[in-house]
């Protein structure tokens, strides 16, 4: 986890994210350019929200954040 002022952020790349939404790399990167508020770049690597991507995969919040 890495903590960004009193916010913990729980970070996976993006392999891993795909893995888990059972989608390719490239079409998460896709979901990515549709709601960038999703992932960052960290270090000049793709990180995810491991939290959020949760929440969207259990459909309690939708992916593009609600647009």
């Amino acid at each position: 986890m890495m903590q960004r002022g009193s916010t913990e952020y729980n970070w996976v790349t993006v392999p891993a994210a795909a893995q888990q939404a059972q989608i390719s790399d490239s079409t998460f990167l896709n979901w990515v350019r549709r709601d960038p508020t999703l992932a960052r770049k960290i270090g000049g690597r793709w990180r995810v929200d491991a939290d959020r991507l949760q929440r969207i995969l259990d459909g309690t919040e939708p992916l593009g954040g609600g647009q």
